[in-house]
């Protein structure tokens, strides 16, 4: 999305690792401006099993929820589920989907 703005019109963003490579995914979102039309972005609380680092995944989306809204995104363009007690694997990610599918494609 970042590397060639413009040219999807939804993006789906589950489980992102946002700390990965010193945070860098956050760091260029500040700057960034042409987001999609749609994001859907999701979570887990209990993403990584261990407390400390679970508080910390949420707070980088709830970071990244804040970029996007300084940015212009409002609740029409940008939606952000943050599933209690759910963890980071494909099961969950399947419960999420429908709500993220009707959300980028429904009306």
């Amino acid at each position: 999305v970042m590397d060639r703005p413009g040219i999807f019109g939804g993006l789906l963003l589950e489980s992102p690792s946002l700390f990965v490579s010193g945070r860098r995914l956050l760091k260029y979102s500040r700057y960034f401006r042409q987001w999609p039309e749609k994001i859907f972005l999701a979570i887990g609380t209990r993403e990584s099993g261990r407390d400390e680092k679970d508080r910390q995944v949420e707070e980088d989306v709830l970071e990244l929820k804040k970029i996007m809204a300084c940015a212009g995104l409002d609740d029409k363009r940008l939606l952000v589920r943050i599933d209690e007690g759910a963890t980071h694997n494909e099961a969950e990610w399947a419960k999420r989907f429908p709500e993220a599918l009707g959300f980028l494609y429904g009306k």
